[in-house]
């Protein structure tokens, strides 16, 4: 059961913050067995909980590969005083709040800033060795800071890993205390449940954004256990799962932001609603314990200084740039979707069967299952899509019949999405796996039809989605003048490849000096800690 924990691991944009401020968050799932990445949670659940235990702002952030990233604007009423960000995964609750994320941190007056101690060396952590190079142009609105960092071993041999790289003004404070680095954070993985422990395991891993709801049937004879089928919005999402004995149903896996309708419904075998459903309302566990506070000095900002904020819409965005030339169609870009995993192109169709074909992407037409691919799992039919047009709805009968009436040789490719993110770019309706289909006779340039979704005898449910969050600017449009603020750079999705990251870092005029922490994991799971003052000539 071990092997089944996960615990996330998050790090701040700095240490304090005011009211109205964007708390921007990185980070990364920590398992017990790295195998078990892809089957577990994809949604993070979080909360900021004040003194007095109440939670004041919570949501959900995705999780994608096991790194975390996102962020959150805070609350402008909030009180000076002590904060924890708080975080867990749905699954994570089968083994207690050791395995729960917890970092404290102030909320203080814009007269105010927490005493940084001025760093003239680096503060080194780890046998990893990052060595910086950088230096410093001007140009009318912003200073360009170009920053080459080498992150080697031991030995002095490049490594890979994945780091997230902040950098702030010299006088903010970026961390509360050293004990909520990733370095200490990793002791986790040697703290194995005690022999004596036990769990059901009632809380399920979610795949995205989930619901839990009950069916009630028009008769009392009828059946409780019935497919239900949830659309979201206008069609942008679908799927269908299954109720248990007693009615409830469970659906994990749509990928959306702020919030979205569903209409939730059991249709009968000639696709009209009945019964009614309600949702189940799901909380965060209560906060046990005392209250983790950090120690810090509170120092007051002179009179004649301003406090520097994060404030999220300080750049304006520039007009995308629309390169003129040939126009690319929609399958040329796979509608969107990205690259599959495999492709069956014209060679293959127009010499083999569909048994050679299917062989080839491992898909079993009897089972419709790719490979052991949601191996053990009672799931539906893989998302098929033809010329662009998603197929919703299918019944393994209609799904093969569907497939099978094309002749292979008028296809122009079959591409296939079978790994464990699937849903994460097709949601509910892709989580087992999709089939692509392009015809020789069906481009198209965009949507040949409005096509709805007839909602009639649905019930309609707002559901709240991923944390909507500002996006950080590292690079600020040219005919802008940059004002002085907190956080200059950051990224928490930087993959180190051969040893070597480079990056701009735009510095506003009047910062003398700037601090830039480097935190992460080698790819063999060395820790990885740099504080570095970078010192500006004026």
């Amino acid at each position: 059961m071990n092997n089944l924990r996960e615990k996330p691991w998050l790090i701040t944009n700095k240490a304090f913050y005011y009211p109205g401020e964007t708390m921007w968050v990185g980070g990364k799932m920590l398992y017990q067995n790295q195998i078990k990445q892809d089957t577990l949670s994809r949604a993070l659940h979080w909360e900021i909980i004040d003194e007095g235990l109440n939670s004041v702002q919570k949501g959900i952030f995705a999780i994608q590969e096991g790194k975390i990233f996102g962020g959150l604007v805070l609350s402008d009423t909030l009180s000076r005083g002590n904060y924890l960000l708080r975080a867990h995964t749905r699954w994570s609750m089968n083994f207690g709040e050791m395995d729960y994320f917890e970092l404290p941190f102030p909320i203080l007056d814009p007269t105010e800033k927490l005493e940084a101690k001025v760093h003239e060396k680096e503060e080194v952590f780890g046998e990893i060795q990052v060595v910086h190079q950088y230096s410093l142009s001007d140009s009318v609105n912003y200073r360009v800071l170009s920053l080459a960092l080498d992150f080697l071993d031991e030995l002095d041999n490049p490594i890979d890993g994945e780091v997230v790289i902040s950098a702030a003004e010299g006088s903010i404070k970026m961390e509360v205390e050293p004990k909520f680095r990733l370095e200490k954070a990793l002791d986790w993985l040697d703290n194995p449940l005690k022999e004596s422990f036990d769990s059901d395991l009632t809380h399920p891993i979610e795949y995205g954004v989930s619901v839990m709801g009950k069916f009630f049937p028009n008769k009392k004879r009828d059946p409780l256990a019935v497919p239900i089928t949830l659309v979201q919005g206008d069609l942008e999402d679908y799927g269908q799962v299954s109720s248990d004995s007693s009615g409830l149903f469970w659906a994990s896996g749509f990928q959306f932001r702020d919030s979205a309708q569903l209409a939730i419904a059991a249709l009968d075998k000639k696709l009209k609603p009945y019964g009614s459903v309600e949702l189940i309302s799901w909380t965060q566990p209560g906060f046990r314990g005392s209250f983790p506070k950090a120690s810090y000095q509170v120092i007051t900002i002179p009179e004649s200084a301003d406090p520097l904020m994060d404030l999220s819409g300080d750049f304006i965005l520039l007009e995308e740039f629309v390169k003129e030339g040939e126009k690319e169609t929609l399958e040329d870009r796979n509608y969107g979707y990205g690259e599959p995993n495999q492709e069956i192109g014209p060679k293959d169709l127009e010499t083999k069967t569909w048994a050679e074909i299917l062989g080839l992407l491992r898909f079993n037409i009897n089972t419709l299952k790719f490979r052991n691919y949601t191996f053990g799992e009672v799931t539906g039919s893989p998302l098929l899509i033809i010329d662009g047009n998603s197929m919703p709805f299918l019944d393994p009968l209609e799904f093969r019949e569907r497939l099978l009436s094309f002749e292979p040789s008028q296809l122009k490719s079959v591409k296939a999405y079978n790994d464990n993110i699937s849903n994460v770019v097709f949601g509910m309706a892709g989580y087992s796996g999709v089939l692509m289909i392009e015809t020789k006779n069906g481009s198209r340039i965009g949507p040949d039809s409005d096509k709805k979704f007839n909602s009639e005898g649905f019930q309609i449910f707002p559901v709240a989605g991923f944390t909507s969050f500002p996006a950080f600017f590292n690079t600020p449009p040219k005919d802008q003048y940059l004002k002085p603020k907190a956080t200059l750079y950051w990224n928490p999705m930087i993959k180190v490849e051969n040893g070597q990251f480079q990056t701009l870092i735009y510095v506003p005029y009047g910062t003398d000096q700037i601090q830039l922490r480097v935190e992460g994991t080698s790819s063999e799971g060395q820790p990885i800690y740099r504080l570095i003052p970078l010192k500006l000539d004026r």
